[in-house]
């Protein structure tokens, strides 16, 4: 993303153009100068302003956009099941179908490039959604590795003395023999990131998971929602501008 801005640092006017990480790309000195009252420091904001008045506004000359999607529906999906990067199930026929409607309901730009988890149920999701589109398999996008807890439900682990200590704790500790939470957000975040700053495209799909998806969008989405917070429905689409590149920081914009 880049920004037109200006310095307000000085008492001219300089019109400068900013990548998305505040890097000055090029400054401009229009032939006309405004008094600007003193300030303590130069502050640089991402706004342009009208010549012949002080009408502020942001101004975006280019937005990188991601369209994620989490899987469709699995067998172990219904079963309410710890699906992790230990459980390669594929769609069952209803997640088959619910996909296939999906696909024929998205609204936005269809991206030009799409990154997918290694997991069957993601690559198969892909297939549905972007048939035309090559896939490009990130091995990091993949589930939480739930350890002891991978394929078991709720009633299965009941009487397990270590689910109730994780679930005691706020699903805060690490899964026996599987992931610790701060393992799974460095690892989501960090396959993001390289996507962002690697790929050469504006307009992205990620098809993953419902814990990557929570995963990224509670450390890097400017809403600031915490992990359980967020509610990620199989194959519905959250589209997100990429706001900062380095450190990754996103913006949901939230359909009405």
């Amino acid at each position: 993303m880049l920004y037109i801005g200006i310095d307000l640092g000085t008492s001219a006017v300089k019109l400068l153009l900013m990548d998305v990480d505040g890097k000055i790309k090029k400054i401009a000195h229009p032939p006309y100068q405004s008094k600007i009252s003193e300030t303590s420091e130069s502050s640089i904001y991402p706004i342009l302003i009208g010549i012949g008045c002080f009408s502020f506004y942001k101004k975006e000359v280019f937005t990188m956009q991601i369209l994620f999607f989490r899987h469709s529906m699995t067998a172990g999906n219904f079963e309410r099941r710890y699906l992790g990067c230990k459980t390669d199930e594929p769609l069952c026929p209803e997640g088959i179908a619910f996909a296939t409607q999906q696909a024929k309901q998205i609204s936005f730009p269809l991206p030009e490039q799409v990154f997918v988890s290694p997991m069957r149920r993601c690559r198969e999701t892909a297939s549905i959604l972007f048939p035309n589109l090559k896939q490009q398999i990130h091995p990091d996008l993949r589930e939480c590795d739930f350890g002891m807890f991978e394929g078991k439900n709720y009633r299965e682990l009941s009487n397990c003395p270590e689910y109730q200590a994780w679930i005691d704790s706020g699903g805060t500790l690490p899964f026996p023999d599987g992931e610790s939470r701060e393992q799974f957000l460095t690892r989501s975040c960090a396959a993001v990131s390289e996507i962002v700053q690697t790929c050469n495209s504006d307009r992205i799909a990620i098809v993953a998971h419902g814990g990557t998806m929570m995963a990224v969008f509670s450390a890097c989405e400017m809403h600031h929602k915490s992990y359980f917070d967020w509610k990620i429905p199989h194959c519905e689409p959250f589209l997100c501008e990429v706001f900062r590149k380095n450190p990754l920081q996103l913006q949901w914009k939230e359909r009405n």
